[in-house]
Protein backbone atom coordinates (compact mmCIF):
# COMPACT_ATOMS: atom_id res chain seq x y z
CA UNK A 1 0.00 0.00 0.00
CA UNK A 2 1.82 3.41 -0.98
CA UNK A 3 2.12 6.15 1.83
CA UNK A 4 3.50 8.64 0.12
CA UNK A 5 0.32 10.63 -0.86
CA UNK A 6 -1.40 10.44 2.82
CA UNK A 7 1.83 11.60 3.88
CA UNK A 8 2.04 14.52 2.04
CA UNK A 9 -1.00 15.56 3.02
CA UNK A 10 -0.80 14.93 6.87
CA UNK A 11 -3.30 12.39 6.75
CA UNK A 12 -3.25 9.91 9.39
CA UNK A 13 -4.23 6.72 7.41
CA UNK A 14 -5.16 4.37 9.80
CA UNK A 15 -7.95 4.25 12.00
CA UNK A 16 -9.19 1.01 13.97
CA UNK A 17 -12.40 1.06 14.51
CA UNK A 18 -14.63 -0.47 16.84
CA UNK A 19 -14.12 -4.23 15.99
CA UNK A 20 -10.77 -3.85 15.49
CA UNK A 21 -9.70 -2.62 18.97
CA UNK A 22 -12.80 -5.57 20.35
CA UNK A 23 -10.14 -8.24 18.69
CA UNK A 24 -7.56 -6.72 19.67
CA UNK A 25 -8.71 -6.49 23.78
CA UNK A 26 -9.98 -10.34 22.85
CA UNK A 27 -6.38 -11.33 22.07
CA UNK A 28 -4.51 -9.55 24.97
CA UNK A 29 -7.13 -11.27 27.20
CA UNK A 30 -6.35 -14.99 25.16
CA UNK A 31 -2.72 -14.32 26.02
CA UNK A 32 -3.10 -13.61 29.70
CA UNK A 33 -5.09 -17.06 30.08
CA UNK A 34 -2.44 -19.04 28.19
CA UNK A 35 -0.04 -17.10 30.31
CA UNK A 36 -1.91 -17.53 33.33
CA UNK A 37 -1.85 -21.46 32.65
CA UNK A 38 1.92 -21.17 33.00
CA UNK A 39 1.89 -19.46 36.09
CA UNK A 40 3.15 -16.12 34.33
CA UNK A 41 1.97 -12.57 33.88
CA UNK A 42 2.57 -9.82 31.40
CA UNK A 43 3.65 -6.19 32.06
CA UNK A 44 3.30 -3.05 29.98
CA UNK A 45 6.31 -0.15 30.77
CA UNK A 46 7.51 2.79 29.49
CA UNK A 47 10.40 3.21 31.36
CA UNK A 48 13.32 2.27 28.63
CA UNK A 49 16.04 3.00 30.77
CA UNK A 50 14.75 0.18 33.33
CA UNK A 51 14.13 -1.90 29.63
CA UNK A 52 17.86 -1.38 29.21
CA UNK A 53 19.55 -1.97 32.13
CA UNK A 54 17.34 -5.51 33.01
CA UNK A 55 18.52 -6.36 29.44
CA UNK A 56 22.46 -5.88 29.76
CA UNK A 57 22.29 -7.34 33.13
CA UNK A 58 21.41 -10.78 31.60
CA UNK A 59 23.85 -13.72 29.94
CA UNK A 60 22.44 -15.49 26.86
CA UNK A 61 21.82 -12.24 25.37
CA UNK A 62 22.76 -9.92 22.44
CA UNK A 63 23.54 -6.78 22.54
CA UNK A 64 20.73 -4.11 23.50
CA UNK A 65 19.69 -2.23 20.41
CA UNK A 66 20.53 1.21 19.65
CA UNK A 67 17.04 1.43 18.26
CA UNK A 68 15.91 1.67 21.72
CA UNK A 69 19.06 2.72 23.54
CA UNK A 70 18.38 6.30 24.80
CA UNK A 71 22.62 7.00 24.07
CA UNK A 72 22.17 6.46 20.54
CA UNK A 73 18.43 7.69 19.70
CA UNK A 74 15.66 9.68 21.33
CA UNK A 75 13.60 7.08 22.78
CA UNK A 76 12.32 8.15 26.04
CA UNK A 77 8.87 9.11 24.29
CA UNK A 78 6.77 6.58 22.09
CA UNK A 79 8.18 3.75 23.46
CA UNK A 80 7.91 0.76 25.75
CA UNK A 81 9.03 -2.61 26.77
CA UNK A 82 6.92 -5.81 27.46
CA UNK A 83 7.81 -7.88 30.01
CA UNK A 84 6.43 -11.29 31.09
CA UNK A 85 6.80 -12.52 34.73
CA UNK A 86 6.33 -15.19 37.21
CA UNK A 87 4.43 -14.75 40.56
CA UNK A 88 7.42 -13.45 42.31
CA UNK A 89 8.03 -10.90 40.03
CA UNK A 90 11.19 -11.93 38.21
CA UNK A 91 10.92 -11.42 33.99
CA UNK A 92 11.40 -14.79 31.76
CA UNK A 93 10.79 -12.82 28.43
CA UNK A 94 10.56 -9.38 27.23
CA UNK A 95 10.73 -7.31 24.11
CA UNK A 96 10.93 -3.75 22.97
CA UNK A 97 9.32 -1.61 20.67
CA UNK A 98 8.97 2.34 19.23
CA UNK A 99 7.10 4.50 16.96
CA UNK A 100 9.32 6.64 14.77
CA UNK A 101 8.16 8.50 11.03
CA UNK A 102 9.78 8.79 8.18
CA UNK A 103 9.03 8.85 4.49
CA UNK A 104 11.41 6.61 3.68
CA UNK A 105 12.51 3.61 6.07
CA UNK A 106 14.03 1.89 3.49
CA UNK A 107 16.74 4.79 3.28
CA UNK A 108 16.82 5.52 7.04
CA UNK A 109 18.16 1.77 7.28
CA UNK A 110 20.67 2.40 4.74
CA UNK A 111 22.22 5.72 6.39
CA UNK A 112 21.93 3.63 9.59
CA UNK A 113 19.48 6.90 10.95
CA UNK A 114 16.95 4.27 11.91
CA UNK A 115 19.26 2.87 14.62
CA UNK A 116 21.05 6.36 16.27
CA UNK A 117 18.42 9.31 14.74
CA UNK A 118 20.93 11.93 12.79
CA UNK A 119 23.92 11.97 14.62
CA UNK A 120 26.76 11.48 12.12
CA UNK A 121 29.42 8.74 12.11
CA UNK A 122 33.29 9.71 11.40
CA UNK A 123 33.50 6.44 9.96
CA UNK A 124 31.07 5.48 7.00
CA UNK A 125 30.24 1.55 6.76
CA UNK A 126 28.70 0.27 3.64
CA UNK A 127 25.70 -1.55 3.79
CA UNK A 128 23.95 -2.92 0.51
CA UNK A 129 20.67 -3.93 -0.06
CA UNK A 130 19.89 -7.34 -1.03
CA UNK A 131 18.41 -7.89 -4.18
CA UNK A 132 14.95 -9.62 -2.75
CA UNK A 133 14.94 -5.99 -1.16
CA UNK A 134 14.91 -4.00 -3.90
CA UNK A 135 11.55 -3.28 -4.43
CA UNK A 136 10.58 -2.53 -0.84
CA UNK A 137 8.66 0.45 0.01
CA UNK A 138 7.70 1.06 3.53
CA UNK A 139 6.93 4.45 4.98
CA UNK A 140 4.90 6.75 7.12
CA UNK A 141 4.14 5.90 11.13
CA UNK A 142 6.50 2.80 11.88
CA UNK A 143 6.66 0.58 14.91
CA UNK A 144 10.52 -0.69 15.22
CA UNK A 145 10.70 -3.82 16.85
CA UNK A 146 13.93 -5.35 19.34
CA UNK A 147 15.35 -7.07 22.30
CA UNK A 148 13.86 -10.08 23.00
CA UNK A 149 14.90 -11.86 25.32
CA UNK A 150 13.27 -15.43 26.92
CA UNK A 151 15.08 -16.89 30.29
CA UNK A 152 17.28 -20.05 29.19
CA UNK A 153 15.35 -22.02 31.38
CA UNK A 154 12.51 -21.10 29.77
CA UNK A 155 13.47 -21.75 26.50
CA UNK A 156 12.82 -24.90 25.10
CA UNK A 157 10.39 -26.51 27.26
CA UNK A 158 7.33 -26.15 24.78
CA UNK A 159 5.66 -23.20 26.24
CA UNK A 160 6.36 -20.70 23.65
CA UNK A 161 7.16 -17.43 24.70
CA UNK A 162 7.19 -15.87 21.68
CA UNK A 163 3.96 -15.16 21.57
CA UNK A 164 5.00 -11.92 24.05
CA UNK A 165 6.72 -10.87 20.88
CA UNK A 166 3.24 -11.30 19.05
CA UNK A 167 1.02 -9.61 21.58
CA UNK A 168 3.45 -6.50 22.02
CA UNK A 169 2.48 -5.88 18.22
CA UNK A 170 -1.09 -6.52 19.07
CA UNK A 171 -0.55 -3.78 21.56
CA UNK A 172 1.22 -1.68 19.49
CA UNK A 173 -1.32 -1.54 16.80
CA UNK A 174 -4.03 0.07 18.97
CA UNK A 175 -1.86 2.41 21.06
CA UNK A 176 -0.25 4.30 18.12
CA UNK A 177 -2.40 2.81 14.73
CA UNK A 178 0.69 2.51 12.90
CA UNK A 179 1.04 1.79 9.41
CA UNK A 180 3.88 -0.50 9.49
CA UNK A 181 5.81 -3.17 11.91
CA UNK A 182 9.36 -3.60 11.29
CA UNK A 183 12.06 -5.92 12.81
CA UNK A 184 15.46 -7.02 12.06
CA UNK A 185 17.47 -10.13 12.70
CA UNK A 186 20.88 -11.94 11.83
CA UNK A 187 20.12 -13.72 8.48
CA UNK A 188 19.71 -17.76 8.76
CA UNK A 189 17.44 -19.81 7.09
CA UNK A 190 15.97 -20.73 10.41
CA UNK A 191 15.35 -17.38 11.55
CA UNK A 192 13.36 -16.50 8.10
CA UNK A 193 11.32 -19.29 9.05
CA UNK A 194 10.61 -17.96 12.17
CA UNK A 195 10.10 -14.55 11.36
CA UNK A 196 7.13 -15.98 9.38
CA UNK A 197 5.71 -18.81 11.72
CA UNK A 198 2.43 -18.39 13.40
CA UNK A 199 4.57 -19.51 16.47
CA UNK A 200 7.00 -17.63 15.73
CA UNK A 201 7.31 -13.70 15.29
CA UNK A 202 4.34 -14.00 12.68
CA UNK A 203 5.52 -11.15 10.52
CA UNK A 204 3.65 -11.11 7.40
CA UNK A 205 7.05 -10.83 5.60
CA UNK A 206 10.43 -11.38 5.35
CA UNK A 207 13.38 -11.00 3.16
CA UNK A 208 17.27 -11.11 3.40
CA UNK A 209 17.40 -7.40 3.45
CA UNK A 210 20.99 -6.38 3.75
CA UNK A 211 24.71 -7.13 3.45
CA UNK A 212 27.69 -5.16 5.03
CA UNK A 213 28.21 -3.78 8.42
CA UNK A 214 25.39 -3.99 10.69
CA UNK A 215 25.94 -0.74 11.94
CA UNK A 216 25.07 -1.47 15.88
CA UNK A 217 27.98 -3.90 16.30
CA UNK A 218 30.61 -0.89 15.41
CA UNK A 219 28.67 1.32 18.24
CA UNK A 220 29.20 -1.30 20.84
CA UNK A 221 33.18 -0.93 20.24
CA UNK A 222 32.92 -4.34 18.00
CA UNK A 223 35.26 -4.71 15.30
CA UNK A 224 32.82 -3.73 12.14
CA UNK A 225 32.64 -6.99 10.42
CA UNK A 226 29.53 -7.87 7.81
CA UNK A 227 26.62 -9.17 8.99
CA UNK A 228 24.03 -9.92 6.28
CA UNK A 229 20.27 -9.03 7.92
CA UNK A 230 16.96 -9.82 7.52
CA UNK A 231 14.39 -7.69 7.75
CA UNK A 232 10.30 -8.51 8.81
CA UNK A 233 7.28 -6.73 8.53
CA UNK A 234 3.48 -6.69 8.26
CA UNK A 235 1.22 -3.87 7.18
CA UNK A 236 -1.37 -2.77 9.85
CA UNK A 237 -3.95 -4.75 8.16
CA UNK A 238 -1.83 -7.72 7.79
CA UNK A 239 -0.94 -7.67 11.57
CA UNK A 240 -4.27 -7.51 12.28
CA UNK A 241 -5.19 -10.25 10.18
CA UNK A 242 -2.74 -12.09 11.86
CA UNK A 243 -4.47 -11.77 15.59
CA UNK A 244 -7.62 -12.40 14.19
CA UNK A 245 -6.23 -16.10 12.69
CA UNK A 246 -4.99 -16.70 16.08
CA UNK A 247 -7.79 -15.97 18.24
CA UNK A 248 -10.09 -18.19 15.00
CA UNK A 249 -7.41 -20.72 16.06
CA UNK A 250 -7.85 -20.55 19.38
CA UNK A 251 -11.51 -20.59 18.76
CA UNK A 252 -11.53 -24.22 17.28
CA UNK A 253 -9.51 -25.52 19.73
CA UNK A 254 -11.88 -25.03 22.45
CA UNK A 255 -15.21 -26.10 20.22
CA UNK A 256 -13.18 -29.41 19.63
CA UNK A 257 -12.18 -29.70 23.33
CA UNK A 258 -15.54 -29.40 24.30
CA UNK A 259 -16.98 -32.10 21.52
CA UNK A 260 -14.39 -34.08 22.99
CA UNK A 261 -15.91 -33.38 26.63
CA UNK A 262 -19.08 -34.34 25.51
CA UNK A 263 -18.51 -36.88 23.75
CA UNK A 264 -16.81 -38.39 26.95
CA UNK A 265 -20.37 -37.17 29.64
CA UNK A 266 -22.11 -39.38 26.88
Amino acid sequence: MPFGEYWDRGVWLVELDRAARTDIQSYVDYVRARLKEMELSLEVDGDMRAFREFYLAQKNRLNFPTSLDESHTQVLRNAYWLKVQTASGRIVCCYGQKLFMTDDFIRSALLHTCYHDYTPNLDWYEVELHPEAERLRIGGRIVMGGGLWIDPEWRGTGHSLMIANRVARAIGLRHFEPDWFVSFMDYRASRMDMAKSLNGAAFAHAVRFSDGIYPPSVYFGHEPKDRPMILAWSRYDEALEIIRHELAGDADRHKRSEQRHRARSV
